[in-house]
Protein backbone atom coordinates (compact mmCIF):
# COMPACT_ATOMS: atom_id res chain seq x y z
CA UNK A 1 0.00 0.00 0.00
CA UNK A 2 1.31 3.41 -0.89
CA UNK A 3 2.40 5.55 2.02
CA UNK A 4 0.09 8.36 0.93
CA UNK A 5 -2.86 6.13 1.80
CA UNK A 6 -1.38 4.96 5.08
CA UNK A 7 -0.29 8.45 6.09
CA UNK A 8 -3.64 9.85 4.97
CA UNK A 9 -5.33 7.26 7.16
CA UNK A 10 -3.18 8.41 10.07
CA UNK A 11 -4.11 12.06 9.48
CA UNK A 12 -7.81 11.25 9.46
CA UNK A 13 -7.52 8.74 12.30
CA UNK A 14 -5.76 11.37 14.40
CA UNK A 15 -8.43 13.90 13.50
CA UNK A 16 -11.12 11.32 14.20
CA UNK A 17 -9.45 10.53 17.52
CA UNK A 18 -9.47 14.20 18.46
CA UNK A 19 -13.05 14.58 17.24
CA UNK A 20 -13.98 11.54 19.27
CA UNK A 21 -12.07 12.78 22.32
CA UNK A 22 -13.69 16.20 22.20
CA UNK A 23 -17.07 14.61 21.51
CA UNK A 24 -16.74 12.28 24.48
CA UNK A 25 -15.70 15.13 26.75
CA UNK A 26 -18.87 16.92 25.67
CA UNK A 27 -21.06 13.81 25.92
CA UNK A 28 -19.80 12.94 29.38
CA UNK A 29 -20.32 16.46 30.65
CA UNK A 30 -23.79 16.62 29.12
CA UNK A 31 -24.67 13.22 30.58
CA UNK A 32 -23.61 14.29 34.05
CA UNK A 33 -25.17 17.75 33.77
CA UNK A 34 -28.51 16.89 32.17
CA UNK A 35 -29.17 13.53 33.85
CA UNK A 36 -30.29 10.24 32.20
CA UNK A 37 -33.79 11.39 31.15
CA UNK A 38 -32.85 14.65 29.36
CA UNK A 39 -29.64 13.05 28.10
CA UNK A 40 -31.71 10.29 26.51
CA UNK A 41 -33.83 12.89 24.70
CA UNK A 42 -30.66 14.64 23.53
CA UNK A 43 -29.30 11.31 22.29
CA UNK A 44 -32.41 10.78 20.17
CA UNK A 45 -32.28 14.33 18.72
CA UNK A 46 -28.58 14.06 17.86
CA UNK A 47 -29.16 10.63 16.36
CA UNK A 48 -31.92 12.03 14.14
CA UNK A 49 -29.52 14.78 13.01
CA UNK A 50 -26.92 12.18 12.07
CA UNK A 51 -29.34 9.91 10.22
CA UNK A 52 -30.98 12.82 8.39
CA UNK A 53 -27.62 14.29 7.43
CA UNK A 54 -26.54 10.91 6.11
CA UNK A 55 -29.73 10.26 4.18
CA UNK A 56 -29.84 13.61 2.43
CA UNK A 57 -26.26 14.82 2.30
CA UNK A 58 -23.57 12.12 2.43
CA UNK A 59 -24.14 10.36 -0.90
CA UNK A 60 -23.33 13.40 -3.03
CA UNK A 61 -20.05 14.00 -1.20
CA UNK A 62 -19.03 10.34 -1.57
CA UNK A 63 -19.84 10.42 -5.27
CA UNK A 64 -17.85 13.62 -5.65
CA UNK A 65 -14.83 12.00 -3.97
CA UNK A 66 -14.92 9.12 -6.46
CA UNK A 67 -15.18 11.28 -9.58
CA UNK A 68 -12.67 13.87 -8.37
CA UNK A 69 -10.15 11.06 -7.80
CA UNK A 70 -10.79 9.64 -11.28
CA UNK A 71 -11.25 12.83 -13.35
CA UNK A 72 -9.05 15.52 -11.82
CA UNK A 73 -9.24 17.62 -14.97
CA UNK A 74 -12.97 18.15 -14.26
CA UNK A 75 -12.65 18.93 -10.55
CA UNK A 76 -14.11 22.44 -10.79
CA UNK A 77 -17.18 21.29 -12.69
CA UNK A 78 -17.66 18.34 -10.32
CA UNK A 79 -17.56 20.69 -7.33
CA UNK A 80 -20.15 23.03 -8.84
CA UNK A 81 -22.45 20.14 -9.73
CA UNK A 82 -22.10 18.77 -6.20
CA UNK A 83 -22.99 22.11 -4.65
CA UNK A 84 -26.16 22.48 -6.74
CA UNK A 85 -27.32 18.94 -5.93
CA UNK A 86 -26.52 19.40 -2.26
CA UNK A 87 -28.55 22.60 -2.04
CA UNK A 88 -31.54 20.78 -3.48
CA UNK A 89 -31.13 17.96 -0.93
CA UNK A 90 -30.88 20.47 1.91
CA UNK A 91 -34.11 22.18 0.88
CA UNK A 92 -35.99 18.87 0.72
CA UNK A 93 -34.49 17.78 4.03
CA UNK A 94 -35.58 20.93 5.86
CA UNK A 95 -39.09 20.68 4.45
CA UNK A 96 -39.60 17.06 5.51
CA UNK A 97 -37.89 17.53 8.85
CA UNK A 98 -40.25 20.33 9.82
CA UNK A 99 -43.46 18.48 8.97
CA UNK A 100 -42.42 15.10 10.42
CA UNK A 101 -41.25 16.47 13.77
CA UNK A 102 -44.63 16.08 15.49
CA UNK A 103 -44.97 12.49 14.26
CA UNK A 104 -41.50 11.58 15.54
CA UNK A 105 -42.13 13.16 18.93
CA UNK A 106 -45.33 11.12 19.21
CA UNK A 107 -43.50 7.88 18.34
CA UNK A 108 -40.98 8.58 21.10
CA UNK A 109 -43.72 9.46 23.62
CA UNK A 110 -42.21 12.92 24.16
CA UNK A 111 -44.30 15.87 22.82
CA UNK A 112 -41.70 18.30 24.13
CA UNK A 113 -39.29 17.15 21.42
CA UNK A 114 -41.23 18.84 18.58
CA UNK A 115 -39.57 22.24 18.92
CA UNK A 116 -36.11 20.79 19.54
CA UNK A 117 -36.33 18.52 16.50
CA UNK A 118 -37.36 21.42 14.28
CA UNK A 119 -34.56 23.60 15.61
CA UNK A 120 -32.00 20.82 15.11
CA UNK A 121 -32.93 20.55 11.42
CA UNK A 122 -30.93 23.73 10.78
CA UNK A 123 -27.79 21.64 11.32
CA UNK A 124 -28.11 20.06 7.89
CA UNK A 125 -27.80 23.41 6.11
CA UNK A 126 -24.19 24.12 7.07
CA UNK A 127 -23.14 20.50 7.53
CA UNK A 128 -24.41 19.73 4.05
CA UNK A 129 -22.39 22.49 2.43
CA UNK A 130 -19.21 21.82 4.42
CA UNK A 131 -19.41 18.11 3.56
CA UNK A 132 -19.21 18.92 -0.15
CA UNK A 133 -15.87 20.61 0.39
CA UNK A 134 -14.32 18.28 2.97
CA UNK A 135 -15.56 14.77 2.11
CA UNK A 136 -16.07 15.49 -1.58
CA UNK A 137 -13.40 17.87 -2.87
CA UNK A 138 -10.57 17.52 -0.32
CA UNK A 139 -10.96 13.77 0.11
CA UNK A 140 -11.14 13.13 -3.64
CA UNK A 141 -7.87 15.02 -4.16
CA UNK A 142 -6.37 13.11 -1.20
CA UNK A 143 -5.83 16.35 0.70
CA UNK A 144 -6.27 14.36 3.89
CA UNK A 145 -4.39 16.82 6.09
CA UNK A 146 -6.70 19.71 5.12
CA UNK A 147 -9.73 17.47 5.54
CA UNK A 148 -8.50 16.53 9.01
CA UNK A 149 -8.18 20.23 9.92
CA UNK A 150 -11.77 20.88 8.83
CA UNK A 151 -13.01 18.00 10.98
CA UNK A 152 -11.05 19.25 13.98
CA UNK A 153 -12.29 22.83 13.66
CA UNK A 154 -15.88 21.60 13.39
CA UNK A 155 -15.58 19.40 16.47
CA UNK A 156 -13.75 21.98 18.59
CA UNK A 157 -16.31 24.70 17.94
CA UNK A 158 -19.19 22.32 18.58
CA UNK A 159 -17.79 21.47 22.01
CA UNK A 160 -17.07 25.10 22.93
CA UNK A 161 -20.48 26.36 21.84
CA UNK A 162 -22.39 23.54 23.56
CA UNK A 163 -20.43 24.01 26.79
CA UNK A 164 -21.08 27.74 26.87
CA UNK A 165 -24.77 27.55 25.98
CA UNK A 166 -25.65 24.69 28.32
CA UNK A 167 -23.69 26.31 31.14
CA UNK A 168 -25.65 29.51 30.47
CA UNK A 169 -28.82 27.58 31.28
CA UNK A 170 -30.24 26.65 27.86
CA UNK A 171 -29.89 22.89 28.57
CA UNK A 172 -31.30 20.79 25.70
CA UNK A 173 -31.60 23.69 23.26
CA UNK A 174 -28.11 24.90 24.16
CA UNK A 175 -26.57 21.49 23.43
CA UNK A 176 -28.35 21.29 20.09
CA UNK A 177 -27.36 24.87 19.21
CA UNK A 178 -23.70 23.84 19.40
CA UNK A 179 -24.36 21.31 16.63
CA UNK A 180 -26.27 23.89 14.58
CA UNK A 181 -23.68 26.69 14.67
CA UNK A 182 -20.35 24.80 14.61
CA UNK A 183 -20.57 23.65 10.94
CA UNK A 184 -20.38 27.28 9.83
CA UNK A 185 -16.71 27.33 10.82
CA UNK A 186 -16.05 24.03 9.01
CA UNK A 187 -17.77 25.43 5.91
CA UNK A 188 -15.55 28.50 5.89
CA UNK A 189 -12.27 26.57 6.03
CA UNK A 190 -13.46 23.88 3.62
CA UNK A 191 -14.38 26.60 1.13
CA UNK A 192 -11.05 28.38 1.72
CA UNK A 193 -9.03 25.27 0.75
CA UNK A 194 -11.15 24.49 -2.31
CA UNK A 195 -10.67 26.13 -5.68
CA UNK A 196 -13.46 26.21 -8.25
CA UNK A 197 -11.74 26.39 -11.63
CA UNK A 198 -13.14 26.50 -15.10
CA UNK A 199 -12.45 23.42 -17.14
CA UNK A 200 -14.05 20.41 -18.75
CA UNK A 201 -17.76 20.09 -18.06
CA UNK A 202 -19.17 17.31 -15.93
CA UNK A 203 -22.71 16.00 -16.30
CA UNK A 204 -24.53 16.49 -13.00
CA UNK A 205 -26.86 13.56 -13.73
CA UNK A 206 -23.86 11.24 -13.63
CA UNK A 207 -23.13 12.47 -10.11
CA UNK A 208 -26.77 12.18 -9.07
CA UNK A 209 -27.32 8.61 -10.23
CA UNK A 210 -24.09 7.45 -8.64
CA UNK A 211 -24.95 9.29 -5.41
CA UNK A 212 -28.47 7.85 -5.13
CA UNK A 213 -27.55 4.27 -4.14
CA UNK A 214 -24.75 5.58 -1.90
CA UNK A 215 -27.29 7.81 -0.16
CA UNK A 216 -29.60 4.85 0.45
CA UNK A 217 -26.67 2.74 1.60
CA UNK A 218 -25.44 5.24 4.20
CA UNK A 219 -28.98 5.89 5.39
CA UNK A 220 -29.55 2.18 6.01
CA UNK A 221 -26.14 1.89 7.71
CA UNK A 222 -26.94 4.74 10.10
CA UNK A 223 -30.41 3.37 10.80
CA UNK A 224 -28.81 0.05 11.77
CA UNK A 225 -26.46 1.88 14.13
CA UNK A 226 -29.18 3.96 15.75
CA UNK A 227 -31.96 1.39 15.67
CA UNK A 228 -31.31 0.23 19.22
CA UNK A 229 -31.73 3.72 20.69
CA UNK A 230 -34.93 4.34 18.70
CA UNK A 231 -36.33 0.99 19.84
CA UNK A 232 -35.57 1.68 23.49
CA UNK A 233 -36.98 5.22 23.34
CA UNK A 234 -40.18 4.07 21.61
CA UNK A 235 -40.70 0.98 23.81
CA UNK A 236 -40.11 2.42 27.28
CA UNK A 237 -42.19 5.31 28.55
CA UNK A 238 -39.51 6.12 31.11
CA UNK A 239 -36.87 8.20 29.32
CA UNK A 240 -34.03 7.09 31.60
CA UNK A 241 -33.61 3.87 29.61
CA UNK A 242 -32.84 5.88 26.50
CA UNK A 243 -30.26 7.73 28.58
CA UNK A 244 -28.64 4.46 29.67
CA UNK A 245 -28.58 3.14 26.13
CA UNK A 246 -27.21 6.44 24.79
CA UNK A 247 -24.32 6.22 27.27
CA UNK A 248 -23.58 2.58 26.39
CA UNK A 249 -23.73 3.09 22.63
CA UNK A 250 -21.69 6.30 22.80
CA UNK A 251 -18.80 4.47 24.48
CA UNK A 252 -19.19 1.34 22.33
CA UNK A 253 -18.85 3.40 19.15
CA UNK A 254 -15.21 4.24 19.93
CA UNK A 255 -13.94 1.56 17.55
CA UNK A 256 -16.30 2.53 14.79
CA UNK A 257 -15.51 6.23 15.22
CA UNK A 258 -11.81 5.58 14.74
CA UNK A 259 -11.94 3.04 11.93
CA UNK A 260 -14.77 4.54 9.89
CA UNK A 261 -12.04 6.71 8.31
CA UNK A 262 -10.57 3.66 6.53
CA UNK A 263 -13.08 3.79 3.65
CA UNK A 264 -12.42 7.53 3.31
CA UNK A 265 -8.74 6.89 2.62
CA UNK A 266 -8.71 3.60 0.73
CA UNK A 267 -11.74 4.10 -1.54
CA UNK A 268 -10.17 6.89 -3.68
CA UNK A 269 -7.09 4.68 -4.13
CA UNK A 270 -9.22 1.61 -4.95
CA UNK A 271 -11.17 3.70 -7.45
CA UNK A 272 -7.94 4.87 -9.06
CA UNK A 273 -6.58 1.30 -9.20
CA UNK A 274 -9.83 0.05 -10.73
CA UNK A 275 -9.67 2.72 -13.44
CA UNK A 276 -6.24 1.28 -14.29
CA UNK A 277 -7.69 -2.27 -14.12
CA UNK A 278 -5.07 -3.19 -11.51
CA UNK A 279 -6.95 -5.85 -9.51
CA UNK A 280 -3.82 -6.96 -7.66
CA UNK A 281 -3.37 -3.47 -6.25
CA UNK A 282 -7.04 -3.37 -5.26
CA UNK A 283 -6.62 -6.63 -3.34
CA UNK A 284 -3.51 -5.27 -1.65
CA UNK A 285 -5.28 -2.13 -0.48
CA UNK A 286 -8.15 -4.13 0.98
CA UNK A 287 -6.14 -6.90 2.66
CA UNK A 288 -3.61 -4.62 4.34
CA UNK A 289 -6.27 -2.20 5.56
CA UNK A 290 -8.31 -5.08 6.97
CA UNK A 291 -5.38 -6.71 8.73
CA UNK A 292 -4.19 -3.58 10.49
CA UNK A 293 -7.75 -2.68 11.42
CA UNK A 294 -8.18 -6.08 13.08
CA UNK A 295 -4.93 -5.66 15.01
CA UNK A 296 -6.47 -2.66 16.75
CA UNK A 297 -10.19 -3.45 16.72
CA UNK A 298 -10.01 -6.78 18.53
CA UNK A 299 -7.94 -5.89 21.62
CA UNK A 300 -9.76 -2.61 22.21
CA UNK A 301 -13.09 -4.43 22.02
CA UNK A 302 -12.04 -7.00 24.61
CA UNK A 303 -10.64 -4.36 26.95
CA UNK A 304 -13.70 -2.12 26.64
CA UNK A 305 -15.96 -5.04 27.50
CA UNK A 306 -13.70 -6.14 30.35
CA UNK A 307 -13.65 -2.73 31.99
CA UNK A 308 -17.21 -1.66 31.13
CA UNK A 309 -18.22 -0.95 34.73
CA UNK A 310 -15.25 1.23 35.79
CA UNK A 311 -15.45 3.04 32.45
CA UNK A 312 -19.13 3.85 33.01
CA UNK A 313 -18.35 5.02 36.54
CA UNK A 314 -15.43 7.11 35.35
CA UNK A 315 -17.28 8.86 32.54
CA UNK A 316 -20.95 8.86 33.46
CA UNK A 317 -21.12 8.26 37.24
CA UNK A 318 -23.07 5.67 39.22
CA UNK A 319 -26.37 7.06 37.88
CA UNK A 320 -25.65 5.16 34.65
CA UNK A 321 -24.68 1.74 36.06
CA UNK A 322 -27.60 0.20 34.16
CA UNK A 323 -25.59 0.91 30.99
CA UNK A 324 -22.85 -1.61 31.90
CA UNK A 325 -24.52 -4.75 30.51
CA UNK A 326 -25.47 -3.26 27.11
CA UNK A 327 -21.98 -1.74 26.83
CA UNK A 328 -20.35 -5.16 27.28
CA UNK A 329 -22.40 -6.48 24.38
CA UNK A 330 -22.37 -3.41 22.14
CA UNK A 331 -18.57 -3.16 22.09
CA UNK A 332 -18.44 -6.44 20.11
CA UNK A 333 -21.49 -5.47 18.08
CA UNK A 334 -19.69 -2.36 16.85
CA UNK A 335 -16.51 -4.33 16.20
CA UNK A 336 -18.34 -6.54 13.71
CA UNK A 337 -20.34 -3.58 12.45
CA UNK A 338 -17.10 -1.73 11.66
CA UNK A 339 -15.95 -4.68 9.54
CA UNK A 340 -19.37 -4.87 7.90
CA UNK A 341 -19.14 -1.15 7.10
CA UNK A 342 -15.63 -1.55 5.66
CA UNK A 343 -16.65 -4.49 3.47
CA UNK A 344 -19.82 -2.89 2.14
CA UNK A 345 -17.88 0.30 1.38
CA UNK A 346 -15.42 -1.74 -0.68
CA UNK A 347 -18.27 -3.55 -2.43
CA UNK A 348 -19.86 -0.21 -3.36
CA UNK A 349 -16.74 0.88 -5.23
CA UNK A 350 -15.66 -2.45 -6.75
CA UNK A 351 -19.14 -3.48 -7.86
CA UNK A 352 -22.40 -1.66 -8.46
CA UNK A 353 -23.19 0.50 -5.42
CA UNK A 354 -26.69 -0.99 -5.35
CA UNK A 355 -25.19 -4.27 -4.10
CA UNK A 356 -24.12 -2.53 -0.89
CA UNK A 357 -27.64 -1.09 -0.61
CA UNK A 358 -29.03 -4.63 -0.64
CA UNK A 359 -26.68 -5.72 2.15
CA UNK A 360 -27.45 -2.65 4.26
CA UNK A 361 -31.21 -2.93 3.68
CA UNK A 362 -31.11 -6.60 4.63
CA UNK A 363 -29.20 -5.73 7.78
CA UNK A 364 -31.77 -3.08 8.68
CA UNK A 365 -34.73 -5.45 8.23
CA UNK A 366 -32.96 -8.09 10.30
CA UNK A 367 -32.15 -5.52 12.99
CA UNK A 368 -35.77 -4.34 13.23
CA UNK A 369 -37.11 -7.88 13.61
CA UNK A 370 -34.46 -8.97 16.13
CA UNK A 371 -34.73 -5.76 18.14
CA UNK A 372 -38.47 -6.21 18.54
CA UNK A 373 -38.13 -9.87 19.53
CA UNK A 374 -35.29 -9.39 22.01
CA UNK A 375 -36.60 -6.23 23.68
CA UNK A 376 -39.83 -8.08 24.47
CA UNK A 377 -37.87 -11.04 25.85
CA UNK A 378 -34.92 -9.40 27.60
CA UNK A 379 -35.60 -5.67 27.89
CA UNK A 380 -33.19 -3.03 26.66
CA UNK A 381 -30.19 -5.38 27.09
CA UNK A 382 -31.83 -7.57 24.46
CA UNK A 383 -31.65 -4.71 21.97
CA UNK A 384 -27.86 -4.69 22.36
CA UNK A 385 -27.76 -8.43 21.70
CA UNK A 386 -29.92 -7.97 18.60
CA UNK A 387 -27.35 -5.45 17.36
CA UNK A 388 -24.55 -7.98 17.93
CA UNK A 389 -26.32 -10.73 15.99
CA UNK A 390 -27.20 -8.39 13.13
CA UNK A 391 -23.66 -7.06 12.80
CA UNK A 392 -22.09 -10.52 12.93
CA UNK A 393 -24.36 -11.93 10.22
CA UNK A 394 -23.71 -8.87 8.05
CA UNK A 395 -19.97 -9.34 8.51
CA UNK A 396 -20.15 -13.02 7.48
CA UNK A 397 -22.34 -12.28 4.43
CA UNK A 398 -20.10 -9.51 3.07
CA UNK A 399 -16.96 -11.58 3.69
CA UNK A 400 -18.42 -14.38 1.59
CA UNK A 401 -19.38 -11.95 -1.18
CA UNK A 402 -15.87 -10.48 -1.41
CA UNK A 403 -14.41 -13.98 -1.47
CA UNK A 404 -16.60 -15.10 -4.36
CA UNK A 405 -16.45 -11.88 -6.38
CA UNK A 406 -12.96 -10.48 -5.73
CA UNK A 407 -11.18 -13.62 -4.58
CA UNK A 408 -10.58 -11.76 -1.32
CA UNK A 409 -10.55 -14.37 1.42
CA UNK A 410 -10.99 -13.19 4.99
CA UNK A 411 -7.81 -13.90 7.04
CA UNK A 412 -9.50 -16.35 9.37
CA UNK A 413 -6.22 -17.80 10.70
CA UNK A 414 -4.99 -14.34 11.70
CA UNK A 415 -8.45 -13.47 13.03
CA UNK A 416 -8.58 -16.52 15.29
CA UNK A 417 -5.06 -15.85 16.56
CA UNK A 418 -6.10 -12.31 17.48
CA UNK A 419 -9.37 -13.45 19.09
CA UNK A 420 -7.60 -16.21 21.04
CA UNK A 421 -5.01 -13.71 22.29
CA UNK A 422 -7.85 -11.35 23.17
CA UNK A 423 -9.58 -14.08 25.21
CA UNK A 424 -6.36 -14.77 27.13
CA UNK A 425 -6.02 -11.07 27.89
CA UNK A 426 -9.69 -10.90 28.94
CA UNK A 427 -9.36 -13.84 31.33
CA UNK A 428 -6.18 -12.42 32.85
CA UNK A 429 -7.91 -9.08 33.30
CA UNK A 430 -10.63 -10.70 35.42
CA UNK A 431 -8.03 -11.33 38.14
CA UNK A 432 -6.61 -7.80 38.17
CA UNK A 433 -7.95 -4.97 40.39
CA UNK A 434 -10.25 -2.46 38.73
CA UNK A 435 -11.05 -0.02 41.56
CA UNK A 436 -10.39 3.65 40.94
CA UNK A 437 -8.08 4.34 38.05
CA UNK A 438 -6.17 1.06 38.33
CA UNK A 439 -7.94 -0.31 35.29
CA UNK A 440 -6.20 2.22 33.04
CA UNK A 441 -2.74 1.01 34.10
CA UNK A 442 -3.62 -2.67 33.93
CA UNK A 443 -5.45 -2.17 30.67
CA UNK A 444 -2.28 -0.73 29.16
CA UNK A 445 -0.27 -3.71 30.41
CA UNK A 446 -2.81 -6.14 28.97
CA UNK A 447 -2.68 -4.37 25.62
CA UNK A 448 1.11 -4.72 25.52
CA UNK A 449 0.81 -8.37 26.51
CA UNK A 450 -1.71 -8.90 23.71
CA UNK A 451 0.74 -7.66 21.07
CA UNK A 452 3.52 -9.69 22.67
CA UNK A 453 1.40 -12.81 22.24
CA UNK A 454 0.85 -11.99 18.57
CA UNK A 455 4.58 -11.42 18.11
CA UNK A 456 5.41 -14.75 19.76
CA UNK A 457 2.88 -16.53 17.54
CA UNK A 458 4.44 -14.78 14.51
CA UNK A 459 1.24 -12.95 13.66
CA UNK A 460 3.14 -9.69 14.04
CA UNK A 461 6.43 -9.78 12.13
CA UNK A 462 9.50 -7.61 11.76
CA UNK A 463 8.08 -6.48 8.41
CA UNK A 464 4.96 -5.19 10.19
CA UNK A 465 7.06 -3.21 12.64
CA UNK A 466 9.13 -1.78 9.80
CA UNK A 467 6.02 -0.83 7.86
CA UNK A 468 4.51 0.99 10.83
CA UNK A 469 7.78 2.88 11.33
CA UNK A 470 7.82 3.90 7.66
CA UNK A 471 4.32 5.30 7.96
CA UNK A 472 4.86 7.09 11.25
CA UNK A 473 8.28 8.48 10.42
CA UNK A 474 8.49 9.75 6.88
CA UNK A 475 11.95 9.31 5.38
Amino acid sequence: MKNVVARGTLYLMFAQFMVMFLGYVLQVWLGRTLGPSIYGSLGVVLSLIMVTKTFFLTGIAKAMSKFVAEEKEKVGSILRAGLYLQLGSIALCLFLYYFLSAFLANVFHDPGLVGVIRFSSLTVLFVGLSTVYSEGYLNGLRMFKQQAYVELIHSFMRVVLAFVLVYAGFQLYGAVAGYVIAPIFALFFGWKWSIIEKGNTFEWKKLFWFALPITLYYAFILFIMELGLYTVKAYFLDGVYAGYYTAASTLAKINFSLFSVLPLTILPSISSALSQKNIILVQKYISLSLRYALLLLIPFSFLLSLYAQPIILLFYSSSYLEAVSPLQILTFAYMFFTLFFLFTSVISITHRPVVSVYFAAGGLVMGVVLSYIFIVLYGFVGVAFASLVTSFIGFIATSFFLYTQLNMSFPFVSFFKMVFSGLIVYILGLFLPVKGYYFIFFGGLLLLFYYLLLYLTKEITVDDIGYVKSVLFKK
